[in-house]
């Protein structure tokens, strides 16, 4: 897409629903082929039981010269130094915490989002790994986290990823749970990604402008990314396109009036920097 610059990310991708049947190449192949962005960041949805598809495909895309990494959501099995150097060898760049599965596995009271969080955060340190950890958390949960996470990058350097732009609706640009977590961002503790638009807002990316704006106007627009969400999953595997040049347009156009620079940092710098 000619908005995006040279070299630009997409920092939250997934796998097309049928890749599961697909040869790793064809897998590799498609998504160089069909998406804008240069680079990519494959995310593990919570309907995907595994990440060995994310991790196969990892190869096909660097073989093509282009940056491949892969946020994944940890196993019991992976919590041991070993484990998780071998995933930075292959690309692993950040580990996925969801509240869908945080929920399904012990419970979504908060005190278990904070265990496994801490959890994370103690494997990572251990590790000596300088991974974020991505989490989908609903923007009331990151409020209310706060003080957890200030003690966690504290303890341990821990930084986070906030998916899908801390999961605010486009309602909660004046509220007070979103310039909480907007405090996070402005102290660098927290990244956000600009994505999951289209579920938040179906009628139109262009109700999240003010967020949007909020967002970018922290640390001067250092701890944004943008990802597309593509194609969207829910829980029971259904999966909704995602209108890509109508928010592009629209991010372009915030990150514009904000001054130069933005729309570099927000596409291509600040992935660069994380997934390196």
């Amino acid at each position: 897409m000619d908005l995006l610059p040279t070299g630009s990310w997409d920092a939250h991708l997934h796998l097309p629903p049928d890749a599961a049947s697909s040869t790793d190449a064809c897998n590799a192949g498609t998504l160089v082929k069909c998406r804008p962005a240069y680079n990519f960041v494959l995310t593990q949805p919570i309907p995907d039981k595994s990440y060995g598809q994310i991790m196969s495909t990892l190869p096909g895309i660097q073989s093509m010269e282009r940056e491949a990494r892969a946020s994944i959501m940890l196993e019991p099995s992976d919590f041991n130094t070993t484990r998780l150097r071998t995933f930075a060898a292959q690309g692993v760049r950040s580990v996925r915490v969801h509240i869908a599965k945080i929920s399904m596995d012990h419970g979504a009271e908060l005190e278990n989002v904070e265990k496994v969080l801490k959890e994370h955060a103690l494997a990572l340190a251990e590790a000596e790994l300088k991974w974020p950890i991505d989490a989908q958390l609903s923007l009331s949960t990151w409020a209310k986290l706060a003080p957890t996470i200030e003690k966690l990058h504290d303890r341990h350097g821990t930084t986070f990823i906030a998916d899908h732009i801390f999961c605010a609706g486009p309602d909660a640009a004046e509220s007070e749970e979103l310039a909480t977590c907007l405090g996070l961002v402005e102290k660098g503790l927290v990244f956000v990604k600009v994505s999951g638009m289209a579920k938040y807002a179906p009628e139109g990316p262009d109700r999240f402008k003010a967020i949007v704006e909020r967002v970018l106007r922290c640390k001067s627009g250092q701890m944004a990314l943008w990802g597309s969400d593509w194609p969207h999953a829910n829980i029971e595997g259904k999966t909704s396109e995602v209108d890509e040049e109508r928010q592009l347009e629209m991010l372009k156009g915030v990150c514009d009036g904000l001054g130069e620079g933005y729309w570099e940092k927000l596409t291509r710098d600040n992935a660069a920097k994380i997934y390196a």
